[in-house]
């Protein structure tokens, strides 16, 4: 496969056939074909079809064309990416790929004279050629996006590319077809579908600059996309949500404002609160992943979080602990003045309620950036959540759990939670099969708290406030600290008769809230 590079044309391809055929294909003929306004690709079709009357191969067909004219359409699709097609005849798709900016394009068929005719085509010098039979036992060609039209009119072939298609979105790439003979589509449709666990859905699609060509179905296979921050622990968790699935699933990585190491003396961005969630929100809202994995605790309260998505589903909770990293075994073994290294305000306010004599460093990035700046000195000890350092199976000597008494647990802490669009139910579906019930009780329960105590202080904090809380079976804790630690309010209470887990957050919430009082409130 060549990349294409403006102004110059490709020496080396993977052309089968010689310099001179390419160049001169006998018995042929030029066909221009409009695409889309302002976009026009000429082919080299047959004089004459194969023995018996057979055009396979030698001719483009209506499928070719609508598959094109969609891409056209879509352009998005193929911009910039690898496209390979199967069963290319003629080339239209090939050749329409290359001019709407593919990044390289493979044209592959089972007849070295339709190769021959794709080179030999006006612009087939970008265009790479390959014999490829899809019953054989050779891998498909790398790519990002494979294509192919009119191959599913025989069961067998409709079959044998399903079988294709499924490889290569197993492969994490994107699979867009055609069929306008719809002899053997609904097998096709049936089979990708069981071979990906996704349900492949067909739609019709008419060329708008020539209604007169015949209407064909296109079919677009995406892997199941996971969006994930591109930190080690966070990249760990999606690991385990793609394992968990019965899917062929892609893992995008995505960069998150909060995984940028920042200063150790950043306190006023502390305050405001760091941003977990937000590339990976717009990446939803925008469909470039299907689902994002989180750590749930920093999923924003509801009334901060961007309208249209939701939690579809929580793996079983780990351990929820806070644990002290350092040479000391608990909070009260802290030498006074030390140096403890948090990001949290949650840590931070129960920290200091606990030991006011100690400095906090606001320590930012993710957990390895973090545990170097203990093996560096920069602190005496770190705080950081159990369940992180268990997924990233740090083994360390030095990781003491702080009792539950001491610090208890942010919101929905210790549980991997697997976020999509609202609206988006096959998605839903999917995640559903994964999603574990206890998990998500305490999840609604601790999340309806936050929510309300983040409602009732925003005139007093301005990002989201040091609130704990805890679900254990059906009983709910809540705590809340000034940033100083110098008041400490928490309450609890048990889940009712006939009462949701999320009415049993806000309650406890609300009475929280009323426990703080005009003078606990003045400390914000």
């Amino acid at each position: 496969m060549v990349r294409r590079r403006a102004g110059r044309v490709p020496r080396m391809r993977l052309l089968l056939v010689t310099a001179a055929a390419a160049l001169s294909v006998p018995g042929t003929h030029k066909r221009p074909i409009r695409i889309a306004p302002g976009l026009e690709v000429t082919v080299l079709e047959a004089d004459e079809g194969k023995p018996g009357g057979v055009h396979t191969g030698t001719v483009t067909w209506s499928g070719g064309r609508a598959l094109a004219g969609y891409l056209s359409e879509n352009a998005h699709l193929v911009r910039g990416r690898r496209v390979a097609e199967i069963g290319c005849g003629c080339g239209l798709v090939s050749l329409t790929c290359c001019a709407l900016g593919a990044d390289a394009v493979l044209a592959t068929d089972v007849e070295v004279d339709a190769l021959a005719r794709v080179a030999g085509a006006p612009g087939g010098a970008q265009v790479s050629t390959a014999l490829f039979d899809i019953f054989g036992d050779a891998p498909l060609p790398p790519c990002d996006v494979l294509v192919a039209s009119d191959v599913g009119y025989t069961e067998k072939l409709a079959l044998g590319f399903a079988r294709r298609a499924a490889e290569a979105v197993a492969a994490g790439a994107t699979v867009v077809t055609s069929d306008s003979t719809k002899l053997r589509w609904t097998e096709f449709l049936a089979e990708a579908s069981r071979l990906t666990g996704r349900d492949v859905r067909a739609f019709n699609w008419r060329e708008k600059s020539n209604p007169y060509v015949r209407p064909a179905s296109v079919a677009v296979l995406r892997p199941f996309r996971i969006g994930s921050r591109s930190s080690k622990l966070a990249i760990v968790q999606a690991e385990r949500v793609r394992s968990a699935l019965n899917v062929s699933a892609a893992l995008i990585p995505i960069d998150a404002a909060g995984d940028v190491k920042g200063s150790t003396e950043d306190a006023p961005l502390a305050r405001k609160g760091v941003d977990f969630t937000g590339s990976l929100d717009d990446a939803l809202l925008d469909g470039t992943i299907d689902a994002a994995v989180h750590s749930c605790k920093d999923i924003p309260p509801q009334n901060r979080w961007r309208a249209g998505l939701t939690i579809a589903a929580c793996l079983p909770r780990a351990d929820v602990q806070d644990v002290l990293v350092g040479p000391y075994a608990s909070l009260q073994d802290l030498p006074d003045g030390a140096r403890v290294g948090s990001a949290s305000m949650r840590r931070q306010a129960q920290l200091l309620s606990r030991r006011p004599d100690v400095r906090v460093v606001n320590i930012r990035g993710n957990v390895g950036a973090r545990l170097a700046a203990l093996d560096a000195g920069e602190v005496d000890a770190l705080i950081l959540a159990k369940a992180g350092l268990d997924r990233l199976a740090e083994s360390r000597a030095d990781i003491h759990p702080i009792p539950l008494d001491d610090m208890l647990p942010g919101a929905a802490q210790g549980i991997i939670a697997c976020v999509c669009r609202a609206d988006d139910a096959a998605t839903t579906a999917i995640l559903d099969n994964i999603d574990d019930r206890e998990a998500r009780h305490c999840v609604a329960a601790e999340r309806a708290l936050l929510g309300v105590v983040d409602e009732s202080l925003q005139r007093h904090w301005p990002g989201r406030p040091p609130v704990a809380a805890y679900c254990c079976g059906s009983v709910l804790r809540g705590k809340l600290a000034t940033p100083d630690g110098s008041a400490v309010v928490e309450t609890s209470d048990a889940l009712r008769d006939g009462e949701s887990f999320e009415d049993l957050g806000r309650r406890v919430g609300r009475a929280l809230v009323e426990k703080c009082g005009d003078e606990f409130l003045s400390g914000y």
